[in-house]
């Protein structure tokens, strides 16, 4: 896999799979094993990977930073899975690698 600067060149997501599982996904190859990611960066990845699940509804043109927001605080709340905020980026707890 080789990075770009908000890209990771992979195979597509499976269609099964969950949201969050791609969100963490998505922020484990931004780096976020090891520092915060901005969800920007995480949203805009999200987009890009998988459209119609990360855009907003009437333009998916554009990348709906709300739906990595929600997925995020859900799997920060629920599971622990990450750690931070939409203010201050995002980061993987160990139950989150």
């Amino acid at each position: 896999m080789t990075m770009s600067a908000s890209r990771v060149d992979r195979p597509p997501f499976d269609t099964t799979m969950s949201n969050t599982d791609i969100v963490l996904v998505i922020l484990s190859d931004a780096g976020g094993h090891q520092r915060l990611v901005d969800i920007e960066d995480i949203a805009e990845a999200a987009w890009q990977a998988v459209p119609a699940r990360f855009s907003w509804p009437r333009h998916q043109q554009y990348p709906d930073l709300d739906a990595v927001d929600v997925t995020l605080r859900a799997a920060k709340k629920n599971d622990k899975l990450v750690t931070g905020s939409k203010k201050e980026g995002w980061m993987l707890t160990p139950g989150g690698i």
